[in-house]
């Protein structure tokens, strides 16, 4: 399984976590670069897919306190896996309909 693919989903998983039965199901999230700067440090950006921009600011929270706490507690476990120090730079977009476009799904991973 690629790095990437489990970077992904520790962002998920905190989605989950701090959003309860609120968001999370109607999010999806894509590794855009994953970048080994040197041998103790990783560069990650992430964008979290969602349909409305009402989700959007569910997400984001407060002067985005939730994406902060979800960008903390996702870095925080990216570095004991990785065993490295991580850079996670966050970035929430709106696509109507997203997950019912196959194409969509499948390039974040979410198909067989």
């Amino acid at each position: 399984m690629p790095v990437s693919f489990l970077a992904a989903e520790l962002v998920r998983e905190q989605i989950f976590r701090q959003m309860g039965d609120e968001i999370p199901y109607v999010t999806g999230v894509e590794i855009s670069r994953f970048e080994e700067i040197d041998s103790g440090r990783v560069e990650i950006d992430v964008s979290i897919w969602c349909d409305t921009t009402g989700q959007k600011a569910a997400l984001i929270g407060s002067k985005g306190a939730r994406l902060k706490n979800i960008g903390i507690a996702a870095r925080r476990g990216l570095e004991k896996l990785l065993d490295k120090s991580v850079s996670l730079n966050q970035m929430v977009k709106v696509k109507k309909g997203w997950s019912d476009d196959s194409r969509s799904v499948t390039r974040l991973g979410y198909s067989d």
